[in-house]
């Protein structure tokens, strides 16, 4: 991510809470975004150093701490809300050093968790539901930024797909 073409990113799909409501299928919403992030090959490492949300609210929890320890932040932009410094986890995918450098041949599936997205929200028509178009943003440590814009699918099953 120190150029636009260093880090390729796919969406592979978004995971969602349970129908809310039995008898209304679109009350269900999205509250786990799921991607593929690959290094361009020659594209610098970028530093995927592990995130803590101990307080479980979807935010960083170290950032009200004034430690922030995130070197990748994820940010959360639709029509009612945006939100900064998303909780997220990787998990490394064939080739791996162990060292939570995203480098040239390796893969890692990232996890962004919207339960803050989710819990601002003060009517179920603001939540990631049907119909949302939402962007996130990652944003690594030397200032590039990668914007992706979806929109969620008008029938919210328990995995979708969102190309």
């Amino acid at each position: 991510m120190s150029d636009p073409g260093a880090v390729t990113v796919n969406l592979d799909a978004v995971q969602t809470q349970p129908v809310l409501d039995t008898t209304d299928v679109l009350k269900a919403y999205g509250n786990t975004l799921v991607f593929t992030l690959a290094n361009a090959i020659g594209g610098q490492p970028v530093d995927f150093s592990t995130t803590t949300d101990s307080d479980s609210d979807g935010i960083i929890s170290d950032e009200s701490l004034g430690n922030k320890h995130n070197k990748i932040i994820v940010s959360y932009n639709d029509e009612f809300q945006s939100v900064d410094d998303l909780a997220w986890t990787i998990t490394p995918v064939g080739k791996d050093d162990t060292d939570n450098l995203l480098e040239s041949g390796e893969k890692y599936v990232m996890t962004v968790d919207l339960t803050r997205i989710n819990n601002l929200a003060t009517t179920d028509a603001q939540k990631i539901g049907a119909n949302r178009t939402f962007s996130i943003e990652i944003k690594s440590p030397n200032g590039a930024v990668m914007p992706i814009e979806r929109t969620m699918p008008s029938k919210i099953v328990t995995i979708n797909d969102i190309y």
